[in-house]
């Protein structure tokens, strides 16, 4: 959902609560970039 994406990515940025959720879960990261990419360029 949207509030979540945005809470994660404030304006396509990784915060340092992502850096670490993706060092946990590194599969999850381009999926998460690919998220942080849209919400840019929304």
């Amino acid at each position: 959902d949207n509030i979540r994406v945005n809470a994660l990515c404030p304006g396509g940025t990784w915060t340092p609560r992502i850096r670490g959720y993706m060092a946990r879960f590194p599969q999850h990261e381009k999926m998460m970039t690919e998220v942080c990419a849209m919400q840019r360029m929304a």
